[in-house]
């Protein structure tokens, strides 16, 4: 009977202790998820003014680590990734690849073989499609609070 409460109590603990791991390994991605909310707000927590908040500091630090975006402004889905950053768009070195359009780089895409968009580029990683700001912090690891 003793062996069975220490098994118990030893199960229990182990329990607990899981769940205290669970909690703080996803404390960062809760933060993040706390702060992005990609659905109906276009990537922004409802009703906040993150113009000098997450998605700034987000889009300057994809810029710096040399983060590429490939797109046309024609494309609703460009339209669609670029307004996840709302103004803050502007901080993004976005490569546009419509002829057609002003401003347009097509040398640049096709250098990077660009036939989906939107595309973006990190050093050897290119996805394709919307992605969701939460998911492209996480692609180059960044920390919603650094300064």
């Amino acid at each position: 009977m003793k062996k069975i409460k220490i098994a118990l109590a030893a199960a229990v603990l182990l329990v607990f202790a899981n769940l205290y791991f669970l909690y703080w390994s996803e404390k960062d991605n809760l933060q993040i998820a706390a702060e992005v909310n990609t659905s109906e707000e276009g990537g922004r927590v409802a009703g906040a003014d993150l113009s000098d908040g997450y998605s700034t500091r987000l889009a300057k630090t994809l810029k710096d680590k040399g983060v590429m975006l490939f797109c046309s402004k024609d494309i609703d889905e460009c339209k669609e990734q670029i307004d996840l950053f709302g103004k803050d768009a502007d901080y993004l070195d976005y490569v546009e690849c419509d002829a057609k359009l002003t401003g347009a780089n097509n040398d640049e895409c096709a250098a990077h073989s660009i036939d989906v968009y939107p595309t973006w580029l990190y050093e050897d990683i290119r996805i394709v499609g919307i992605q969701k700001l939460s998911d492209l912090a996480k692609m180059i690891n960044f920390s919603s609070y650094a300064p």
